[in-house]
């Protein structure tokens, strides 16, 4: 926050925005070590030093060594990346999921679908708005009562395919 506020500010106002920053700081209890440490603190990584404007901020999950090997090169790429690491295995991750329990393909509508014919190789396609369990359903109908209304029950009717 000290950085955002001194990377958008001209360097004559850096001592009174200091000044201002470390009053908030004990207005708000913390300790005058603290204060300090906030104060002086400079960022290992020199490129979030840049003013935020020129800076490209990436966050990439914490595994190790690797991970900082990783950021050294990124920021060898271009000296306006920033890099910070993230958890990659919290509880929430491991408690929650984060997607939808799959529905049943015979539940899905809106779908196109592939019936086979059992008795030779042809094959029908058909596209449905309604539950696929649904559709299936009026085929069979159709073909048990006669009904020529879509080319799966004329051919199966027609080469008496049940």
């Amino acid at each position: 926050m000290k950085n955002n506020y001194l990377s958008s500010s001209d360097f004559e106002f850096h001592d009174d925005i200091l000044d201002e920053f470390r009053d908030v700081l004990r207005k708000n209890g913390y300790p005058n070590n603290f204060i300090d440490k906030v104060i002086f603190f400079k960022s290992r990584n020199k490129n979030c030093n840049l003013p935020l404007t020129h800076r490209k901020y990436f966050s990439i999950p914490f595994i190790g060594r690797s991970t900082i090997i990783i950021r050294k090169f990124l920021q060898s790429l271009d000296e306006k990346i920033c890099v910070s690491f993230r958890n990659y295995n919290t509880i929430r991750d491991n408690f929650f999921s984060k997607t939808k329990d799959r529905t049943s393909l015979l539940k899905d509508s809106g779908i196109v679908y592939m019936v086979e014919c059992s008795d030779c190789p042809s094959v029908y396609v058909g596209e449905t708005s309604q539950s696929l369990k649904k559709r299936i359903s009026q085929h069979s109908n159709d073909v048990k009562n006669g009904i020529h209304s879509t080319a799966f029950s004329s051919h199966a009717l027609e080469n008496d395919h049940k």
